[in-house]
Parts: structure tokens; sequence; C-alpha cells
């Protein structure tokens, strides 16, 4: 069995987000006990993943990412991304990854969202309350923007924290 590079995976899984594969990105790039550690909370395994790609894809819609550098070294990688939607954009995504025996085994991403339109769209991610907590923000009607990590409105009800 030929193990992949860090370079192999961290290609493959980037060529699968940009087409939307999640299932394929996760079969082939990720362990099955993967741990993702993001400004969100804590995610675990592949349900974590799809969790956090889930609260990605309520922020911004599904939309194409502009990889601005790609570094890999050894077991790890780290990626500068950027995107943009209708919506929102985020301007300062940064991933790293650690690779071992060709599957990823731990992911660090942050990432700030920046609404077009404050109050407009529910950006801040929380959509889904029965897998990531609820964001009093939305449901108040509170201020516009995106809700920080660390502050009152969200984080302390994520349960992946």
């Amino acid at each position: 069995m030929i193990i992949r590079t860090t370079r192999e995976v961290f290609e493959d899984h980037l060529d699968l987000a940009q087409k939307g594969d999640l299932d394929t990105d996760l079969k082939r790039n990720f362990a099955e006990d993967c741990v993702l550690l993001t400004g969100y909370g804590v995610f675990r395994g592949h349900q974590g993943v799809r969790e956090a790609a889930d609260l990605l894809d309520n922020q911004l819609g599904k939309v194409q990412y502009t990889y601005n550098n790609r570094l890999w070294h050894e077991e790890v990688a780290f990626l500068e991304w950027s995107a943009e939607s209708e919506r929102a954009s985020i301007e300062d995504g940064a991933d790293s990854f650690w690779v071992r025996d060709g599957l990823v085994r731990v992911m660090t991403i942050h990432y700030t969202v920046r609404e077009k339109a404050p109050g407009k769209h529910d950006t801040c991610g929380w959509k889904k309350p029965e897998i990531i907590g609820h964001c009093p923000r939305t449901a108040a009607g509170g201020p516009g923007g995106m809700c920080r990590r660390g502050d009152r409105y969200g984080m302390m009800n994520n349960p992946h924290r």
C-alpha cells in the first residue's frame, strides 16, 4: 500500500473542496478520528467535518475559494484562503493540517465572516441549533454582523467548545 504525501493529501483536499465533494474528501483524506479546532469549537470525526462544512455553507452559501498561499513541510500543511458570495465575504481564512499516514489527523480553521448587508442574511452560522447551538443575536434581532467567538452570542451554548 502506497501512503500519499502531505502535499498529495493537501492538494486533493483543496481540489475536492472546490468541487464541493465532501463525501470523497472524507473517504480519501480525513482519518475517521480526525479533530478540527476552530473559532467555533472542536469538531470530531467525519461527522464533525460535516458539521464544520455545514457551518461555513450556512455562513456563505456554496462558493469557490481563492487559495492565496499554500505551504507544506513533512507532516504539516498551511493554507491562506478567501471567499465571497452575495451575502458575505471572508478575507482572512487560515487553515493548518497535520497529515500522518496519508490522512488528515488534525486541522485548525480560522476565518472571519463579513456580512455585505448586516441583518439581511443569517451568516452567524448558528442555523442548526440541534448540532451547534443557538445564536441569541439572530433570534432576538440583535446587532448586525458576525457572532464573535468568545462573546455572549452563541459560543457559550456550543457543545463543541
